[in-house]
């Protein structure tokens, strides 16, 4: 059970620096667009969400490169 919960906490954390890795990346991009999407994508915290904001995210990414 520790195991889990410690496994779970390593996803997490490469989760929150993959988060702010796009972020940054999304943000040397595009400085004005950025303001606007993170105020629509990362205004939550719930992991959950950004686990199915990423998707969402690397499409648009894709989208426009």
């Amino acid at each position: 059970m520790l195991f889990l919960q410690h496994f779970h906490q390593q996803i997490l954390v490469k989760l929150l620096f993959l988060q702010q890795l796009l972020l940054v990346i999304l943000e040397m991009s595009y400085p004005c667009k950025m303001k606007l999407m993170q105020q629509h994508h990362f205004h939550h915290h719930n992991h959950l969400d950004v686990l199915l904001e990423l998707p969402k995210l690397l499409r648009h990414l894709h989208h426009h490169f």
